[in-house]
């Protein structure tokens, strides 16, 4: 079971790379931890959390999971062999039944208490929104109980980590992973000791708090879509540096979300992008230069290519995804495991082809070589192509409209307090 913890860490690794158009990890340095620790989690997106989050951790974890993942014999079985531990919720469990989770709270304290680290993601439910809700005890409850039981000489700690996605359940999006400073379950000894109840609450809320910190999160789910808007605007103004990138966003949504002087022109702005038909990246005034233009048109060719050669490996997952029909938030972790099928299996049909064709394996390498370039050719064209025709579609508006939304932009830009 170690061996294939690490085959699947192995897999998660590689796959995440190549789903992920951009994939920022801050706070590195505080993975350098030993002993006993709880990861504690925010949960957007299911099982691309630990994904995510534990590719980067050297030691193994244990995982708290839903108890209807382990309702089938074959799922059990595999799922308790790979550091899994069933806990029970409302939603499933029928109306009525007990909800006993105390075998999984020993088992969770017990693992703890020999030095293992715990992966909780302790919102209970995934939500595939910025705002982190409130967080279950679990996590507070499984650390202050293993550090009573060892005299509060074990050293757990917790390891917060926050995680803030562009679109969770999409290829080719983007993903920031932030680790916190670990949060010593000892601090919280004397008002363990004096109230239990209250010492798991306030150090639940605690965690909550430090992990939203380290995310992009809104504190409403109304406040989202104002989020989504602000950063669209100011999308050319983040810094490059990846903790710069980070706070810059961070300040900008917490400083400028609720300042209604800010948000009402915002809004005005966005109705009237719609209504003209045209989007944020059009209206900017940054003008297309001979490089932008000379990808676009030269670039078409290969990158319609690389879209014909990549067509089945990458519509397979899409259609599997679709015909499914699961929760959103399992199709990114669905889309990455059947292209570990896909892909090879396409890579491996054009080497073949190749090679029975022209007989030689450097002539069907390189092939693949060129396959490969491509599809990352295709990508990138892409994004060039969308913004060439955002600009393009502005252009066609009439002189004092195009004039009339630019100036409600810089309007809207010198109002942000952007300052870090």
């Amino acid at each position: 079971m170690f061996l294939l913890y690490q085959f699947f860490r192995i897999f998660a690794f590689i796959g995440l790379r190549i789903f992920y158009r951009r994939r920022m990890v801050l706070g590195r340095e505080n993975l350098r931890f030993s002993g006993p620790a709880v990861v504690v989690v925010n949960h957007p997106s299911t099982i691309m959390d630990v994904f995510n989050v534990c590719v980067e951790i050297r030691q193994n974890c244990y995982f708290l999971a839903n108890y209807g993942l382990f309702k089938h014999p074959v799922s059990n079985w595999i799922l308790r062999r790979m550091y899994c531990i069933p806990v029970k919720r409302k939603e499933d469990l029928p109306e009525g039944a007990n909800r006993n989770n105390s075998e999984a709270l020993d088992q969770s304290v017990r693992h703890i208490q020999n030095g293992g680290v715990l992966f909780i993601a302790a919102e209970g439910v995934s939500w595939m929104d910025r705002v982190v809700r409130p967080f279950k005890t679990g996590a507070a409850r499984i650390a202050l109980a293993a550090e009573n039981n060892a005299n509060w000489q074990s050293g757990v700690k917790f390891i917060p980590v926050g995680l803030s996605y562009s679109a969770p359940d999409q290829f080719r999006s983007e993903v920031i992973i932030q680790f916190g400073k670990p949060v010593h379950a000892a601090e919280w000894r004397t008002e363990w000791l004096s109230d239990p109840d209250k010492a798991v609450s306030d150090l639940s809320a605690h965690l909550q708090k430090t992990v939203s910190d380290l995310t992009l999160t809104v504190h409403e789910h109304e406040l989202q879509p104002v989020a989504d808007k602000l950063e669209t605007v100011a999308e050319n103004l983040f810094p490059r540096p990846k903790q710069e990138y980070f706070n810059f966003r961070k300040a900008l949504i917490e400083r400028n979300i609720r300042r209604p002087e800010l948000t009402g022109p915002l809004n005005t702005y966005f109705s009237q992008l719609e209504k003209s038909g045209v989007s944020d990246s059009g209206i900017s005034p940054q003008k297309d230069g001979f490089f932008q233009n000379l990808i676009v048109f030269a670039g078409a060719i290969p990158a319609l290519a690389g879209r014909i050669c990549w067509f089945v490996p990458f519509f397979i997952p899409k259609f599997v995804s679709r015909k499914l029909q699961l929760y959103p938030g399992y199709n990114g972790a669905l889309k990455m495991f059947l292209g570990f099928f896909t892909i090879p299996l396409w890579l491996r049909g054009i080497f073949r082809t190749v090679f029975v064709f022209s007989g030689s394996h450097m002539t069907a390498w390189a092939t693949l070589a060129v396959a490969i370039s491509l599809g990352y050719c295709s990508g990138y064209h892409d994004r060039f192509l969308l913004i060439w025709r955002a600009r393009r579609k502005a252009a066609n508006l009439e002189p004092a409209q195009l004039e009339s939304l630019r100036q409600q932009r810089n309007s809207i830009l010198t109002g942000l307090d952007i300052t870090t």
